[in-house]
C-alpha cells in the first residue's frame, strides 16, 4: 500500500509581525521566528496563553551523563538562555541572547551591578540604606494611582522594609520623602498651603521654582502668611531646601512655639538639610512659614525612629519630563546630601513621545548616571527601568530602540542593570491595555503595585 505523505509547514514570521498581530499560539503549536536575514533564528512552542514575545525560545544543551536507571540526567554544558525573564526584552528589540551557565550566569550579572546596594541593605541595622527612585517622569511621581500610598515608589519602600526589617525598629520607619507639591493630579496634594503659595502650582510663578531640589521643585516662602502645613507620623523631619542669602523661616510643631530655621548665609547653594525633632512617635502637625528673605523649601523626609538606620527611599519624579530635562538639571548637591547606594531611573517614555532619538536619550541617561556617581562617596548601583509602549503615533525612533539603548548602557557599565517592564507588561495601546492603564500610558493602582513587586524582587539579594 502506497503511503500518502503530507507536507506540514510551521507558522513563520518576524517577532515584530507576531507582536503587531497580537498573535497567541495554541498550546503545543510550534512557531518559527524569522531573523533579519530572512532565515529562521529560533523556535518557540505556544501554551495557549502567552503572546509570542513572552514565550521562551527553545534551546538545546549538550547531552549530559547517563543517570541512574529510571532517572533522566540533567543536560550538561553551557547553553543559550533566551527566557522572558530579567534580561530579555519584548517587541522587536534586538538584544543578543546571554550565553552562560544557566540562571547562575544571569544572577552573577545582576549581582555585579547591585553589589553596592546589597551591601548597604545588609548594613541597614547600623546606617540607612538609601535608594533614590529617580529621576523619573509622571509615572515615578505616581500619576494614575488614586492615593499617595498606592504609588509604586511608596509601595516599593513598604515592601523593602517588610522583606528586610530593621532590628528593634518597631515602627518600621517613617513615611519618607514628601515633595512640596505634586505635578501628578490623580491624587491630592500632600499639604495645605496658605498666603501666596499656589495650591496646584504646576511649576512657574514667583512663589515656586523648578530648578532646585531632588524633584526639581521648591516653594518660596516670603512672608509669615506663606504657610505649608502637613500632619505626619514620626519622630523627626528633615527639611530640604536651598541656601538663599540667609533667608529664614519658622517651623511650628503641634501648635507650639515657632522655631526659626535657616539654610545658611550669603550666596545660593542647593542641597541643604535641617533636622527638626517632633517628639515621641505619633501624629504631629508641622507648619512652615516665611520669616525673612525668600526661603526655598524643596521637600521633607519623615523619620519615625529610623533616623540612623533602616531603608530610606526618595521618590523623585517630574510630570512630563524627558531625559534632556534631567541631564541638564539633575541635582548634584541634593544627591550629595542623601548619599544613595541605589538609583532607579525610569525615563525615555517622554523622549519617545517627543520624537527624540534613542541615541540622544542614551547619551542623556549616561550623563545623568555620571552626575550621580560624581556626587556620592561610595560607588552606587543603578537600575534602568524602561516602561511599556505608550499610546500615540510618533515619528521618531521606535520604542524598541529606546529600550535597546538602555541595555547597551548596562552592557558597557558594570554598575548598571536593566529591569525591563516592557517585557513584563502589555502595551498601553493594545487590546489588553485595560485594566492596567488609566489613559493610554499611566498605570492603575494594580499596575503601580505590580511595578513595586517586580522592582523589590529584582533588588532582593535572596
Amino acid at each position: 500500500m502506497a503511503v500518502d505523505y503530507k507536507r506540514i509547514r510551521v507558522r513563520r514570521g518576524t517577532l515584530g509581525d507576531f507582536i503587531a498581530a497580537g498573535f497567541i499560539p495554541e498550546d503545543g503549536e510550534p512557531i518559527a521566528i524569522i531573523g533579519a536575514d530572512g532565515k529562521s533564528s529560533g523556535y518557540k512552542i505556544g501554551n495557549g496563553v502567552d503572546a509570542v514575545d513572552k514565550l521562551p525560545a527553545l534551546s538545546k544543551g549538550d547531552a549530559g551523563p547517563q543517570g541512574n536507571p529510571g532517572v533522566k540526567g540533567d543536560p550538561g554544558g553551557a547553553f543559550t538562555y533566551a527566557s522572558p525573564g530579567i534580561y530579555s526584552a519584548a517587541g522587536a528589540v534586538s538584544i543578543p541572547a546571554l550565553t552562560g551557565n544557566s540562571l547562575e550566569y544571569l544572577q552573577q550579572q545582576r549581582a555585579r551591578a547591585l553589589q553596592s546596594w546589597w551591601f548597604a541593605l545588609a548594613n541597614r541595622d547600623y546606617a540607612p540604606a538609601v535608594a533614590r527612585f529617580g529621576p523619573g517622569d509622571s509615572i515615578t511621581e505616581g500619576q494614575g494611582a488614586t492615593t499617595r500610598d498606592r504609588r509604586w515608589v511608596q509601595r516599593a519602600q513598604m515592601l523593602l522594609r517588610r522583606h528586610f526589617p530593621t532590628t528593634a525598629l518597631g515602627s518600621g520607619g517613617g513615611v519618607g520623602w514628601i515633595d512640596p507639591w505634586q505635578m501628578a493630579n490623580s491624587f491630592g496634594q500632600p499639604a495645605t498651603v496658605g498666603g501666596n503659595l499656589p495650591a496646584n502650582p504646576g511649576g512657574g510663578g514667583s512663589y515656586t521654582d523648578t530648578g532646585f531640589g531632588l524633584s526639581r521643585r521648591t516653594y518660596i516662602l516670603k512672608a509669615s502668611t506663606d504657610t505649608w502645613t502637613i500632619t505626619v507620623k514620626g519622630t523627626s523631619v528633615d527639611i530640604h531646601g536651598v541656601q538663599v542669602n540667609g533667608a529664614t523661616a519658622t517651623i511650628t510643631v503641634d501648635g507650639g512655639t515657632p522655631q526659626t530655621i535657616s539654610f545658611g548665609g550669603s550666596g545660593v547653594s542647593d542641597g541643604k538639610v535641617i533636622r527638626v525633632t517632633l517628639g515621641a512617635s505619633g501624629g504631629h502637625t508641622i507648619t512652615l512659614a516665611g520669616a525673612s528673605g525668600s526661603f526655598y523649601f524643596s521637600g521633607i523626609y519623615v523619620n519615625d525612629g529610623d533616623e540612623n538606620q533602616g531603608v530610606h527611599t526618595y521618590g523623585n519624579g517630574y510630570y512630563g519630563q524627558s531625559t534632556t530635562f534631567f541631564a541638564n538639571l539633575d541635582a548634584p548637591k541634593p544627591i550629595a546630601a542623601i548619599q544613595p547606594s541605589l538609583f532607579v531611573i525610569a525615563l525615555s517614555i517622554n523622549d519617545y513621545a517627543a520624537n527624540a532619538s534613542a541615541a540622544t536619550a542614551k547619551q542623556n541617561l549616561q550623563k545623568i548616571i555620571a552626575a550621580c556617581k560624581a556626587n556620592v562617596t561610595t560607588p552606587p548601583s543603578f537600575v534602568l527601568m524602561p516602561y511599556w509602549l505608550r499610546t500615540g503615533t510618533f515619528t521618531g525612533d521606535a520604542w524598541s530602540a529606546f529600550v535597546a539603548a538602555q541595555y547597551e548602557i548596562a552592557a558597557a557599565d558594570p554598575s548598571v542593570c536593566v529591569l525591563d517592564l516592557n517585557a513584563r507588561m502589555p502595551a498601553a495601546n493594545g487590546p489588553a491595555a485595560n485594566p492596567y492603564y488609566t489613559d493610554g500610558i499611566h498605570p492603575t493602582d494594580m499596575s503601580h503595585a505590580f511595578i513595586a513587586d517586580q522592582l523589590v524582587r529584582f533588588l532582593s539579594p535572596m
